[in-house]
């Protein structure tokens, strides 16, 4: 909640340039310093270092409305040292808890504000999510499958050369069009 809060204080231009240097940065994390990650951990993990990407990634996800994927992989795969593929998996478990709060947040920070689109509650657009969350939900069991044939590296490098295009292109779609 305390990344809705913060956001919904921010401008879209603001926001989406944010979110474009974030992804770039995660990206570039993962491309050049993955060769330093430890090797990962299959044993029980520390309390700690989960609490804090439990932290990061529900208020990355609240702050720029991602489902924190972006923010808990990296951090699952180089703070709690877990292969790739659980860190996905876990992700992809945590979006379920951290979409609704966060969605909840939107609402309650969008409640009220002028000239939002039909069917607009608050910032959260309900056209908009059930028009998605079909298609998410049927090709979300396509990328489960075609990611368990991947190994972990590769896997690593397709995700952070995505979010390296995905950031590039908000940032240019922010400043420079």
């Amino acid at each position: 909640m305390t990344g809705a809060a913060l956001a919904a204080e921010l401008s879209g231009f603001l926001l989406k340039g944010f979110f474009g240097l974030m992804q770039i940065m995660v990206a570039l994390q993962l491309l050049f310093f993955h060769p330093r990650l430890p090797p990962e951990e299959t044993g029980p993990l520390d309390r700690t270092p989960l609490l804090l990407v439990g932290l990061a990634g529900g208020a990355f996800s609240a702050f720029f409305g991602v489902g924190g994927g972006v923010i808990a992989v990296p951090l699952m795969v180089i703070l709690l040292r877990l292969p790739i593929h659980l860190a996905v998996g876990n992700s992809s478990a945590l979006i379920v808890i951290s979409s609704f709060f966060g969605a909840l947040s939107y609402v309650m920070h969008g409640w009220g504000t002028p000239h939002l689109p039909p069917f607009s509650f608050g910032y959260v657009n309900a056209l908009v999510a059930l028009i998605v969350a079909p298609f998410t939900m049927l090709f979300a069991r396509l990328g489960v499958r075609v990611a368990c044939r991947v190994p972990h590296g590769k896997l690593v490098r397709i995700f952070a050369i995505i979010l390296m295009l995905v950031g590039f292109r908000m940032i240019f779609k922010t400043f420079f069009s």
